[in-house]
């Protein structure tokens, strides 16, 4: 029995070395989901670059790919939660909006259209989470 369970251990983290890119990366994915912002959804601090811009009052689509780390399949039954929070002065975060996020099995993951309206302009931090404790932070702008 041990050696089986040698055997399947060497195999998981093997999985994981090779869908890694990075170290810190490899040790989560030894313990929990992959997580992936796809498509046009992630602005600054998700995968670099400006943050994303809205008009007040639009739809900000929110999305977020769950899989298995060590099987690559899409995981359908995580809880994914999302909270906004506006940026203000000094840095400081106020919650404005949060919830779940629903899974999408046409999408392939897991979504949530964000009502803009009422909002006031400004930089936005999007955090999106799974019930393992990975999660996702990235900015957006909200304009006029």
């Amino acid at each position: 029995a041990m050696g089986l369970i040698l055997q399947y251990s060497l195999g998981v983290a093997r999985r994981a070395y090779r869908a890694a890119e990075t170290l810190d990366e490899f040790l989560a994915l030894l313990v929990g989901y992959k997580t992936s912002v796809a498509g046009g959804g992630a602005g600054g601090g998700a995968g670099g670059g400006e943050p994303s811009q809205y008009v007040v009052g639009s739809i900000v689509p929110l999305f977020l790919e769950v899989t298995d780390p060590t099987t690559g399949e899409p995981v359908t039954d995580a809880i994914v939660s999302f909270t906004l929070s506006r940026m203000l002065e000094g840095g400081i975060p106020e919650l404005v909006r949060f919830g779940a996020m629903a899974y999408d099995a046409e999408a392939g993951g897991y979504i949530r259209n964000l009502d803009t309206t009422g909002l006031a302009p400004g930089e936005y931090a999007v955090w999106l989470g799974t019930d393992d404790g990975r999660s996702l932070t990235y900015s957006i702008l909200l304009m006029e």
